[in-house]
């Protein structure tokens, strides 16, 4: 379903104070981030040798003796899953849920009543606060898995389901809240306190820090579902076939990401949502305020309460991790200068023929695309025949600066229009 983008040549956006610049960093390749700190202190992670921890201090990247890293708590302390030789399925060793604090991993009991069924399983997605309780599934048989929080001093909750399969994916600080899934005909959101709270169809990508909130996706768009306010539906850009809210700060700011187009590998477009005013994508916001990446930040993982902190993935192959510091807090809503160009490419893929980028001109200046590799290095600049208001296109014929014909892969188109930009990948076969 689409929903069209707020019609505004204005959009009202948090700001920063003291007028700091972001900065976007790129992970090594191979590092996956899955999971963020409500402080944003912390992400983590996989990568190919397992799981790490990222510090935004310093930037630095810790390796965890193996295993995939899932969740993380504002004190460094990492839940995931790792190959246990002492939970055994036929004489191998099993995947089981664990907590890792200083590169070592503590593996949760079995569930009482469901031994191994198979080699994998059990994992765990998020953590709370006091570095024990966590929330995940386990296999119950070889089809079905259930959700559940686990905590030494109470062993484990199961969490309510309809006898099919259920996950849950996030856990709030004090550990008494988690949000997921559980499947009826389709995958469902829910939120368990511990009575669930269902909706339609589709799965749960976030919980706020108190489990108040949670958001993901339901019907294919992005939502936020609040204990006292009820289901909040975000409107995406006309182009968009989809997408899901992924995090909420504390004052209502929410990040995601979008979809264009319906065949594999879709293109997926993170963005800002600023209640009441409206939506803008995340690659927008950060050039608007003097960051100069070139990379796509098209799937995130969370945002931190008070904003300064976000992390992700990027759109296209290879992908990789990124982390946002906007440097400070966001800590006001004011108005700047923000036009929405509502940037689409179509075809996209593309396998033949030219590539037509499409977007609301603001008439003052002659607009450019310039488009770009995964390194970031330029392929070709093309530019408008003159000033134009309104929608309009830019059309590429598939070829670099001298004429060459270009491998097939993803690439970045960035949009120029005065000093608003915009930016969406391309993917060519």
């Amino acid at each position: 379903m689409k929903k069209q983008l707020l019609a505004l040549s204005v959009i009202c956006m948090s700001i920063l104070s003291n007028a700091q610049v972001p900065v976007y960093r790129s992970l090594p390749a191979g590092h996956i981030i899955y999971g963020l700190s409500n402080s944003g202190n912390f992400a983590t992670g996989t990568n190919n040798n397992g799981a790490y921890l990222y510090k935004s201090v310093d930037s630095s990247i810790t390796g965890l003796n193996g295993g995939e890293g899932w969740g993380v708590n504002d004190n460094g302390v990492v839940c995931g899953n790792f190959s246990d030789p002492n939970t055994l399925f036929g004489g191998q060793p099993c995947t089981v849920a664990g907590v890792n604090s200083g590169g070592v991993w503590t593996a949760l009991p079995l569930a009482p009543g469901y031994p191994p069924v198979q080699t994998e399983y059990s994992y765990a997605y998020d953590i709370a606060n006091d570095g024990v309780t966590v929330c995940g599934m386990f296999w119950k048989n070889a089809g079905n898995t259930r959700a559940y929080i686990y905590n030494p001093a109470t062993a484990f909750t199961y969490l309510p389901y309809l006898n099919q399969s259920s996950r849950a994916n996030y856990i709030s600080e004090d550990g008494t809240v988690a949000a997921g899934w559980w499947q009826d005909a389709s995958r469902v959101p829910i939120r368990w306190n511990p009575v669930a709270t269902a909706l339609t169809a589709g799965e749960a990508q976030g919980l706020n820090f108190d489990g108040s909130k949670f958001m993901g996706d339901d019907n294919g768009l992005p939502f936020v579902w609040d204990a006292t306010a009820g289901l909040t539906t975000i409107p995406l850009p006309s182009s968009a076939t989809g997408g899901a809210a992924t995090g909420i700060t504390d004052n209502g700011v929410v990040i995601g990401y979008y979809d264009s187009g319906f065949t594999f590998p879709m293109t997926r477009t993170a963005f800002l949502y600023f209640p009441g005013t409206g939506l803008v994508d995340l690659m927008s916001y950060l050039l608007s305020l003097g960051c100069t990446t070139t990379a796509t930040p098209g799937i995130p993982v969370g945002i931190s309460r008070d904003g300064r902190y976000m992390a992700g993935n990027t759109s296209g192959f290879p992908v990789k991790g990124w982390f946002v510091d906007m440097g400070t807090t966001i800590n006001s809503v004011a108005t700047v200068n923000t036009a929405v160009l509502d940037l689409a490419v179509a075809p996209n893929p593309s396998t033949v023929g030219n590539v037509s980028f499409s977007f609301t001109a603001q008439g003052n200046q002659i607009p450019s695309i310039t488009i770009y590799d995964q390194q970031g290095k330029m392929i070709r600049t093309l530019q408008a025949d003159q000033a134009v208001s309104g929608k309009t296109a830019i059309v590429w014929n598939r070829l670099g600066e001298n004429g060459q014909s270009l491998s097939a892969g993803s690439y970045i188109a960035v949009l120029q229009d005065g000093a608003k930009s915009s930016k969406i990948s391309v993917v060519l076969y």
